[in-house]
């Protein structure tokens, strides 16, 4: 669907650098010749926090009829109290909380707002207002065409609720988000409690997966799958410089109905599975040349690398070159293909599509049974700085092994087939 107007919605995993980038692109506008009025910020986060820090006060001074005379002149209470559905739900919800008799004396964060289970009715509300309040700005905004405003929304659900914009997710592996949340002294109390590393990745685990399940059962939605999305960055690696620009060159794409590379990742996050000297050497192309046109130019996205995912890992199938000159000339994000995208199956796809990419699969396991673990080292070395490939993906290893040991099956079970095959004849 071609976007009408400059409307980015941002939805991302916890600790992903949302709200950090949001504010790298209104930069880059601004130095794009923007005018700040034209560049229109909305972060659905900031807006639940004020429905629930006024709904809360209200609720403490439930019985101060001067207080709650004063709060009713609040915007967001005005809207809830002039809508009749809002009103009655509200009105019933606040009895219950009454009744419960539980102490909201203390302020609440937000992570103890979506997990207290006496304020799901209240939740649900405020997240209703929001949805709906989302929806018709995006309607808004497309009655007429607008060159020269953007509007970037920071929201997890406004992919959904906005059809008409240009969806980007932003992603984050497990150990990295962990490593951010214990380094990050900015963060509210609710990320910043943590025994250790490992507690915070749990936390920050547990928070994932909850949303996931939320958005899921409150509204039919799969924040994880990739489909709902335009462009897929992971900014485990990545500088906020490279992912706000990305974010930028491809909506311009996007709107121009050029080719959009969908997934971007760090180079160092692309496993290589062949000999250096393949890599280095310019036996196919001049290496030094496609890192000199990269470093200059950026990566040419109408060429994407082609990668397959085997447990949570990238291998590089296609693209070695590009890759590696990437890295080497700064660069700290490329897009790839994902080779094995439909290698499950599932409703709509076709069944030759399946097959395409469980061939790649087996292909590219072959191909990384097959490469000696000094490889790995020499390509490491391009990155430079001591870098290793278990910073990445601490368990590497023992997933190199697994493949190593799946083919070793396949190759066992092939040739049994032939031999039965060979009897029978």
């Amino acid at each position: 669907m071609r976007v009408k107007n400059r409307i980015i919605t941002i939805s991302g995993e916890p600790v992903t650098g949302k709200g950090t980038n949001v504010k790298a692109i209104e930069e880059k506008l601004l130095n794009r010749g923007y005018k700040k009025d034209n560049i229109h910020i909305i972060t659905t986060g900031h807006e639940f926090r004020k429905y629930f820090e006024i709904i809360i006060e209200l609720v403490r001074n439930i019985d101060n009829d001067d207080v709650l005379k004063k709060l009713q002149e609040n915007e967001e209470i005005k809207s809830i109290f002039n809508n009749a559905e809002y009103r009655n739900r509200f009105t019933k919800e606040l009895a219950k909380l009454k009744k419960s008799g539980k102490d909201f004396s203390q302020t609440l964060s937000i992570e103890q707002a979506n997990n207290t289970p006496e304020l799901a009715g209240i939740r649900e509300i405020v997240d209703t207002i929001i949805d709906k309040n989302i929806e018709k700005l995006g309607i808004e905004i497309n009655k007429k065409e607008r060159k020269n405003e953007v509007w970037i929304i920071d929201s997890r659900l406004a992919f959904s609720n906005i059809p008409d914009s240009f969806k980007v997710r932003l992603t984050c592996l497990p150990h990295v988000a962990g490593q951010r949340l214990l380094g990050d002294n900015t963060r509210g109390k609710e990320d910043r409690e943590y025994k250790d590393l490992q507690d915070a990745i749990n936390q920050r685990e547990k928070r994932r997966i909850g949303e996931i399940e939320r958005y899921k059962q409150r509204y039919n939605v799969d924040l994880s799958d990739e489909k709902n999305y335009d462009l897929i960055i992971d900014t485990s690696f990545a500088s906020i410089n490279d992912i706000s620009d990305t974010i930028l060159t491809c909506l311009d794409r996007y709107q121009n109905g050029e080719y959009v590379a969908k997934r971007w990742t760090s180079p160092k996050m692309l496993i290589p599975a062949q000999h250096p000297c393949m890599t280095f050497t310019p036996r196919c192309e001049d290496f030094k040349e496609v890192k000199k046109s990269i470093a200059k130019n950026g990566f040419d996205q109408s060429y994407d690398v082609e990668a397959v995912r085997i447990d949570g890992i990238l291998y590089l199938d296609n693209g070695h070159k590009r890759t590696f000159s990437s890295g080497m000339a700064g660069k700290t994000l490329v897009p790839y293909y994902l080779l094995n995208e439909n290698v499950k199956g599932g409703k709509g796809i076709d069944k030759k599509d399946v097959e395409s990419a469980r061939k790649a699969e087996e292909r590219v396991k072959r191909e990384v049974a097959a490469t000696p673990i000094q490889y790995l080292y020499d390509h490491e070395d391009a990155f430079g700085g001591g870098f290793r490939y278990t910073t990445v993906y601490p368990d590497l290893m023992k997933k190199l092994e697994k493949i190593k040991e799946d083919v070793k099956k396949l190759n066992e079970k092939k040739k049994a087939a032939k031999t039965d095959d060979y009897m029978e004849r």
